[in-house]
Protein backbone atom coordinates (compact mmCIF):
# COMPACT_ATOMS: atom_id res chain seq x y z
CA UNK A 1 0.00 0.00 0.00
CA UNK A 2 1.45 3.27 -1.05
CA UNK A 3 0.27 6.04 1.86
CA UNK A 4 0.66 8.67 -1.13
CA UNK A 5 -2.03 7.16 -2.60
CA UNK A 6 -4.33 8.08 0.66
CA UNK A 7 -6.64 10.72 0.70
CA UNK A 8 -8.65 12.30 3.47
CA UNK A 9 -6.57 10.67 6.54
CA UNK A 10 -8.97 10.80 9.60
CA UNK A 11 -8.73 13.89 12.33
CA UNK A 12 -10.32 11.66 14.95
CA UNK A 13 -8.45 9.35 17.40
CA UNK A 14 -8.94 6.16 18.59
CA UNK A 15 -9.68 7.22 21.72
CA UNK A 16 -12.57 9.67 20.16
CA UNK A 17 -14.17 6.13 18.58
CA UNK A 18 -13.98 4.48 22.23
CA UNK A 19 -15.65 7.16 24.09
CA UNK A 20 -18.39 7.01 21.45
CA UNK A 21 -19.19 3.09 21.67
CA UNK A 22 -19.16 3.50 25.14
CA UNK A 23 -21.68 6.26 25.44
CA UNK A 24 -23.15 4.71 22.95
CA UNK A 25 -23.81 1.07 24.54
CA UNK A 26 -24.65 3.09 28.20
CA UNK A 27 -26.83 5.71 27.01
CA UNK A 28 -24.34 8.19 29.39
CA UNK A 29 -21.06 10.08 29.69
CA UNK A 30 -20.89 9.28 33.49
CA UNK A 31 -21.26 5.55 32.43
CA UNK A 32 -18.93 5.60 29.28
CA UNK A 33 -16.30 7.44 31.32
CA UNK A 34 -16.77 4.81 34.14
CA UNK A 35 -16.54 1.39 31.52
CA UNK A 36 -13.44 3.00 30.47
CA UNK A 37 -12.19 4.28 33.54
CA UNK A 38 -11.55 7.42 32.27
CA UNK A 39 -13.09 10.87 33.52
CA UNK A 40 -16.29 12.25 32.63
CA UNK A 41 -15.12 15.37 31.15
CA UNK A 42 -12.47 13.79 29.17
CA UNK A 43 -14.90 11.51 27.40
CA UNK A 44 -17.82 14.46 27.17
CA UNK A 45 -14.45 16.31 25.18
CA UNK A 46 -13.97 13.25 22.77
CA UNK A 47 -17.25 13.13 21.72
CA UNK A 48 -17.41 16.47 21.07
CA UNK A 49 -14.61 16.34 19.47
CA UNK A 50 -15.63 13.30 17.19
CA UNK A 51 -18.69 15.25 16.24
CA UNK A 52 -16.66 18.35 15.05
CA UNK A 53 -14.35 16.17 13.02
CA UNK A 54 -17.18 14.67 11.46
CA UNK A 55 -19.46 17.59 11.33
CA UNK A 56 -22.20 15.36 12.75
CA UNK A 57 -24.49 14.87 15.19
CA UNK A 58 -24.53 11.42 17.08
CA UNK A 59 -26.57 11.27 20.04
CA UNK A 60 -29.55 13.55 21.12
CA UNK A 61 -31.44 13.44 24.73
CA UNK A 62 -34.03 11.55 25.73
CA UNK A 63 -35.11 12.66 29.32
CA UNK A 64 -31.56 12.13 30.58
CA UNK A 65 -30.22 9.33 28.30
CA UNK A 66 -28.56 9.52 25.23
CA UNK A 67 -29.80 7.55 22.28
CA UNK A 68 -28.26 7.48 18.85
CA UNK A 69 -29.15 9.72 15.81
CA UNK A 70 -30.29 8.15 12.74
CA UNK A 71 -26.78 8.95 11.29
CA UNK A 72 -24.69 8.22 14.72
CA UNK A 73 -25.85 4.22 14.53
CA UNK A 74 -24.50 4.34 11.04
CA UNK A 75 -21.75 5.90 12.29
CA UNK A 76 -21.49 3.37 15.37
CA UNK A 77 -20.96 0.52 12.90
CA UNK A 78 -18.22 1.54 11.20
CA UNK A 79 -16.64 2.64 14.61
CA UNK A 80 -16.78 -0.96 16.01
CA UNK A 81 -15.42 -1.79 12.82
CA UNK A 82 -12.34 0.16 13.33
CA UNK A 83 -12.04 -0.90 16.53
CA UNK A 84 -12.25 -4.29 15.74
CA UNK A 85 -9.46 -4.56 13.42
CA UNK A 86 -7.56 -2.35 15.16
CA UNK A 87 -7.22 -5.00 18.11
CA UNK A 88 -7.01 -7.43 15.52
CA UNK A 89 -4.08 -5.87 14.81
CA UNK A 90 -2.36 -5.21 18.07
CA UNK A 91 -3.00 -9.09 18.86
CA UNK A 92 -1.43 -10.15 15.83
CA UNK A 93 1.70 -8.05 16.26
CA UNK A 94 1.53 -9.76 19.96
CA UNK A 95 1.54 -13.11 18.56
CA UNK A 96 4.23 -12.20 16.17
CA UNK A 97 6.75 -11.27 18.94
CA UNK A 98 6.16 -14.84 21.33
CA UNK A 99 7.11 -18.14 20.34
CA UNK A 100 4.17 -21.00 19.90
CA UNK A 101 3.89 -22.67 23.52
CA UNK A 102 2.88 -26.15 24.22
CA UNK A 103 -0.19 -25.56 26.18
CA UNK A 104 -2.21 -28.43 27.39
CA UNK A 105 -4.68 -26.83 29.90
CA UNK A 106 -7.71 -25.14 28.75
CA UNK A 107 -10.48 -23.94 30.38
CA UNK A 108 -13.99 -23.46 28.82
CA UNK A 109 -17.15 -21.69 30.17
CA UNK A 110 -20.29 -22.69 29.64
CA UNK A 111 -24.26 -22.14 30.45
CA UNK A 112 -25.98 -24.61 32.77
CA UNK A 113 -29.16 -24.68 29.90
CA UNK A 114 -26.37 -26.94 27.94
CA UNK A 115 -26.11 -31.25 28.49
CA UNK A 116 -23.75 -32.59 30.57
CA UNK A 117 -23.28 -35.13 27.72
CA UNK A 118 -21.69 -32.21 25.30
CA UNK A 119 -18.72 -31.42 27.49
CA UNK A 120 -18.39 -35.58 27.85
CA UNK A 121 -18.94 -36.02 24.23
CA UNK A 122 -16.09 -32.73 23.59
CA UNK A 123 -13.52 -34.18 26.04
CA UNK A 124 -13.56 -37.88 24.64
CA UNK A 125 -12.83 -36.38 21.39
CA UNK A 126 -10.13 -33.63 22.48
CA UNK A 127 -8.30 -36.67 24.61
CA UNK A 128 -8.89 -38.71 21.38
CA UNK A 129 -6.02 -37.10 19.67
CA UNK A 130 -4.22 -35.13 22.80
CA UNK A 131 -4.27 -37.55 25.24
CA UNK A 132 -2.05 -35.16 27.96
CA UNK A 133 -4.69 -32.37 27.50
CA UNK A 134 -7.08 -31.28 30.45
CA UNK A 135 -10.21 -29.20 29.89
CA UNK A 136 -11.84 -27.53 32.59
CA UNK A 137 -15.22 -26.44 32.89
CA UNK A 138 -16.34 -23.66 34.47
CA UNK A 139 -20.36 -22.14 34.65
CA UNK A 140 -20.45 -18.51 34.18
CA UNK A 141 -22.65 -15.72 33.22
CA UNK A 142 -22.21 -13.89 29.50
CA UNK A 143 -20.38 -10.76 31.82
CA UNK A 144 -18.01 -13.07 33.46
CA UNK A 145 -17.91 -15.20 30.35
CA UNK A 146 -16.32 -12.53 28.67
CA UNK A 147 -14.12 -10.89 31.06
CA UNK A 148 -12.54 -14.30 31.39
CA UNK A 149 -11.51 -14.79 28.25
CA UNK A 150 -10.29 -11.19 28.39
CA UNK A 151 -7.86 -11.66 30.79
CA UNK A 152 -6.74 -14.89 29.78
CA UNK A 153 -8.62 -16.79 32.70
CA UNK A 154 -10.67 -19.18 29.82
CA UNK A 155 -10.23 -19.90 26.32
CA UNK A 156 -13.46 -20.28 25.17
CA UNK A 157 -17.32 -19.36 26.44
CA UNK A 158 -20.50 -20.80 25.20
CA UNK A 159 -22.74 -18.28 25.70
CA UNK A 160 -26.73 -18.03 25.77
CA UNK A 161 -28.26 -14.78 24.40
CA UNK A 162 -31.86 -13.26 23.48
CA UNK A 163 -33.66 -13.26 20.22
CA UNK A 164 -32.85 -9.45 20.34
CA UNK A 165 -30.58 -8.33 17.04
CA UNK A 166 -27.13 -9.73 18.62
CA UNK A 167 -24.29 -8.01 17.68
CA UNK A 168 -22.51 -9.95 14.77
CA UNK A 169 -18.99 -8.07 15.87
CA UNK A 170 -18.42 -9.17 18.67
CA UNK A 171 -16.20 -7.47 21.79
CA UNK A 172 -12.48 -5.67 21.10
CA UNK A 173 -10.46 -8.65 20.81
CA UNK A 174 -12.98 -11.95 20.57
CA UNK A 175 -14.05 -13.77 17.91
CA UNK A 176 -17.64 -15.13 17.69
CA UNK A 177 -19.30 -18.51 16.33
CA UNK A 178 -23.29 -18.70 16.38
CA UNK A 179 -23.63 -22.03 17.53
CA UNK A 180 -27.64 -22.45 16.85
CA UNK A 181 -31.00 -22.67 19.35
CA UNK A 182 -31.62 -25.12 21.79
CA UNK A 183 -35.72 -25.74 21.63
CA UNK A 184 -37.32 -25.51 24.95
CA UNK A 185 -41.06 -26.01 26.77
CA UNK A 186 -42.97 -25.12 29.23
CA UNK A 187 -43.21 -27.96 31.94
CA UNK A 188 -45.17 -28.88 35.47
CA UNK A 189 -46.10 -31.76 37.43
CA UNK A 190 -48.97 -34.19 35.94
CA UNK A 191 -51.18 -33.21 38.77
CA UNK A 192 -50.64 -29.22 38.68
CA UNK A 193 -54.18 -27.41 37.72
CA UNK A 194 -52.50 -26.36 34.43
CA UNK A 195 -51.91 -30.16 33.51
CA UNK A 196 -54.87 -30.91 33.53
CA UNK A 197 -55.83 -28.31 30.84
CA UNK A 198 -56.15 -28.75 27.17
CA UNK A 199 -54.88 -25.14 26.18
CA UNK A 200 -52.74 -23.20 28.70
CA UNK A 201 -53.61 -19.29 28.65
CA UNK A 202 -51.64 -16.41 29.59
CA UNK A 203 -53.93 -15.78 32.74
CA UNK A 204 -53.40 -19.19 33.55
CA UNK A 205 -49.68 -19.12 33.99
CA UNK A 206 -50.02 -16.05 35.48
CA UNK A 207 -51.69 -17.70 38.51
CA UNK A 208 -48.96 -20.05 39.17
CA UNK A 209 -45.53 -19.68 40.36
CA UNK A 210 -42.88 -19.74 37.89
CA UNK A 211 -39.62 -21.59 38.49
CA UNK A 212 -36.56 -19.87 36.73
CA UNK A 213 -32.89 -20.78 36.28
CA UNK A 214 -31.35 -17.46 38.27
CA UNK A 215 -28.29 -17.81 36.22
CA UNK A 216 -31.28 -17.15 33.03
CA UNK A 217 -32.07 -14.05 34.69
CA UNK A 218 -28.77 -12.83 35.04
CA UNK A 219 -27.72 -13.35 31.26
CA UNK A 220 -30.90 -10.70 31.31
CA UNK A 221 -33.32 -13.47 30.07
CA UNK A 222 -35.14 -13.89 32.93
CA UNK A 223 -38.24 -11.51 31.25
CA UNK A 224 -38.90 -14.82 28.61
CA UNK A 225 -41.82 -16.58 29.96
CA UNK A 226 -42.45 -13.99 32.47
CA UNK A 227 -46.19 -14.62 32.54
CA UNK A 228 -46.39 -15.21 36.10
CA UNK A 229 -47.32 -12.92 39.13
CA UNK A 230 -44.83 -15.20 41.28
CA UNK A 231 -41.52 -15.57 40.37
CA UNK A 232 -39.11 -17.87 41.91
CA UNK A 233 -35.17 -18.02 41.01
CA UNK A 234 -33.22 -21.28 41.87
CA UNK A 235 -29.59 -21.94 41.30
CA UNK A 236 -30.31 -25.11 38.91
CA UNK A 237 -32.07 -27.34 36.65
CA UNK A 238 -32.36 -29.80 39.58
CA UNK A 239 -34.25 -27.75 41.69
CA UNK A 240 -35.81 -26.40 39.36
CA UNK A 241 -36.72 -29.89 38.59
CA UNK A 242 -37.01 -30.83 42.38
CA UNK A 243 -40.01 -27.65 43.16
CA UNK A 244 -41.97 -28.59 40.20
CA UNK A 245 -42.84 -32.03 41.66
CA UNK A 246 -45.39 -29.79 44.26
CA UNK A 247 -46.40 -26.47 42.30
CA UNK A 248 -45.95 -24.80 39.73
CA UNK A 249 -44.64 -24.02 36.24
CA UNK A 250 -41.01 -23.61 34.27
CA UNK A 251 -39.89 -23.08 30.77
CA UNK A 252 -37.16 -25.86 30.38
CA UNK A 253 -34.68 -27.34 27.76
CA UNK A 254 -36.62 -30.54 26.18
CA UNK A 255 -32.87 -32.03 26.48
CA UNK A 256 -32.88 -32.30 29.82
CA UNK A 257 -36.32 -32.90 30.63
CA UNK A 258 -35.97 -35.72 27.98
CA UNK A 259 -32.59 -36.92 29.89
CA UNK A 260 -34.57 -37.09 33.51
CA UNK A 261 -37.51 -39.04 32.03
CA UNK A 262 -39.45 -38.33 34.75
CA UNK A 263 -43.23 -39.53 34.87
CA UNK A 264 -44.49 -36.31 37.10
CA UNK A 265 -43.26 -33.86 34.93
CA UNK A 266 -45.47 -33.42 31.70
CA UNK A 267 -44.87 -30.52 28.53
CA UNK A 268 -48.29 -28.20 28.68
CA UNK A 269 -50.21 -27.33 25.48
CA UNK A 270 -49.61 -23.68 25.23
CA UNK A 271 -52.57 -21.72 23.12
CA UNK A 272 -50.21 -18.64 22.54
CA UNK A 273 -47.46 -20.86 21.08
CA UNK A 274 -47.23 -22.41 17.27
CA UNK A 275 -43.50 -23.22 17.06
CA UNK A 276 -41.38 -24.09 20.26
CA UNK A 277 -39.28 -21.50 22.17
CA UNK A 278 -35.37 -21.65 21.76
CA UNK A 279 -32.46 -20.39 23.40
CA UNK A 280 -29.59 -19.45 21.11
CA UNK A 281 -26.12 -19.69 22.25
CA UNK A 282 -22.98 -18.46 20.66
CA UNK A 283 -19.11 -19.38 21.28
CA UNK A 284 -16.69 -17.00 22.10
CA UNK A 285 -12.85 -17.02 22.01
CA UNK A 286 -10.08 -14.79 21.98
CA UNK A 287 -8.46 -13.87 18.47
CA UNK A 288 -5.18 -15.45 18.65
CA UNK A 289 -2.62 -18.09 16.45
CA UNK A 290 -4.12 -21.04 15.34
CA UNK A 291 -3.31 -23.47 18.01
CA UNK A 292 -4.49 -27.43 16.70
CA UNK A 293 -5.40 -28.37 20.04
CA UNK A 294 -7.96 -24.86 20.27
CA UNK A 295 -9.31 -25.69 16.78
CA UNK A 296 -10.53 -29.52 17.77
CA UNK A 297 -12.04 -28.12 21.02
CA UNK A 298 -13.62 -25.37 18.94
CA UNK A 299 -14.83 -27.93 16.15
CA UNK A 300 -16.07 -30.50 18.51
CA UNK A 301 -18.46 -27.35 20.25
CA UNK A 302 -19.68 -27.23 16.52
CA UNK A 303 -20.44 -30.68 16.56
CA UNK A 304 -21.99 -31.38 19.15
CA UNK A 305 -24.13 -28.45 19.86
CA UNK A 306 -25.84 -29.66 16.18
CA UNK A 307 -27.18 -33.19 17.40
CA UNK A 308 -28.47 -32.01 21.29
CA UNK A 309 -31.61 -33.36 21.19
Amino acid sequence: MNINNISNLPSYTLDQLLAFAAVAESGSYTLGAKNLRKDRTTVREHIDNLQISLDLTLFEKDGNKLILTPIGQKILRGASSVLFYTSSLEIFAQNLAINSSNKLEYTIAFSKLLPTTMSIEINQAVHKEFPSVVINWLTKNKKESLQAIKNESCDLAIIPHNNEIFRLIPPAGLDICYLGKINGAFYANHDSPLAKLNQVSFHDLMNETRYVLSSIVEEGLGERASYSLKQVQLSSLEHILAFLETDGWSYLPQHYINSKKSPHIVKLNLSFLNQPWCIDHSLFFKKSISEPILELIKKTIKESYNIID
